[in-house]
This record gives structure tokens, sequence and C-alpha cells, in this order.
């Protein structure tokens, strides 16, 4: 399951203008994404929505946002509103972090690189806390995401922000 911490989700949003730009680019391919959905607070997942839901809930755009309501029926509610419209705060999952930061190595001699700086990071002291980043971060997914916005953006989370790594 996804981390859905109130911890993970404030990383995910102060991740967002870093990572802004690929969201736009492989917005479809994300799909279906587990969010934080700001203006109902809930953990709710982005979804592809084919043409006779859309025509039956009455949205035009081709993605919907799907809530997990147990007391309603079937368990599901669907926001009022259009999802391409709503604030919402991605909540990556190991796998899109993943795909984040090795799509540079793809076509690299050795596309398995990636893994022995993943390994070092794991391991090595998170700036200078005495800890390392393993114990520092209590889930994969604030593992994967501390790694993917420091190797990608230089940037580390000091338990409140990303701020740029002390040298």
């Amino acid at each position: 399951m996804i981390d859905t911490t109130a911890e993970y989700i404030l990383m995910c949003a102060a991740s967002l203008p870093d990572l802004l730009e690929y969201c736009k680019v492989n917005e479809k391919a994300l799909r279906p994404m587990f969010i934080w959905d700001t203006a109902t607070e809930r953990v709710s997942t982005l979804n592809w929505a084919p043409s006779s839901l859309r025509e039956k809930i009455g949205t035009k755009g081709d993605a919907i946002i799907l809530s997990v309501e147990y007391e309603n029926d079937r368990g599901i509610w669907i926001p009022e509103g259009e999802a391409a419209t709503r604030p919402i705060v991605p909540l990556w999952r190991q796998d899109q972090l993943q795909d984040i930061y090795r799509e540079q190595y793809l076509k690299a001699p050795n596309k398995y690189g990636w893994l022995g700086m993943f390994i070092n990071f794991v391991y090595g002291e998170y700036q200078d806390t005495g800890a390392t980043a393993d114990e520092a971060f209590d889930t994969m997914e604030k593992l994967w995401l501390a790694f993917v916005m420091k190797e990608k953006f230089g940037k580390v989370w000091n338990g409140e922000a990303w701020e740029g790594a002390k040298e």
C-alpha cells in the first residue's frame, strides 16, 4: 500500500514545483495515480474515465477523481467539478519515482548504474543527521522521493521543506 501519512503528503506537496514538468509531460502515463485532493482533504485516485462514464456523470475531461468513502454506496465517491481544475498533490508510488530517476540512464552503457547510487544513498549519512537515509525515512516512498529530489534537484528534506543540499 502507498504511504498516505501527513508527512509524505507534505513531502510530495513540497516537491511539486520541481516535479511539475514531469507531471505535465507524463500526465496520462501516470494514471491511475494516488493523489491528495486538497479540496476535499482526502486521499483519492486520479483515473482515466471512458466516454460512457463521462456521459453518466456529466464531465467533459478524460480524467476523473475517485475517492474511497466507506459510508457511501459501493465505497466510491466522485467529487463534483472537473478533475483537471482541482488542486491536487501527486502521491508518488515507488515505481513512478524510479522511472523519474532512471529515465536518464536507460540509454547509458550501464543502464543499471543508478542502483549503485541508490544503495550508496540509502546507507550513507543523510545530511549531517547522524542517521542513514534508510533510518531517516520510514517508508520506501519517502526514501525514493528523497533520493530523486537529491539526485535530480540537489535538495534534501529538512522535515518541513526541500532545501539545497549541503556540500
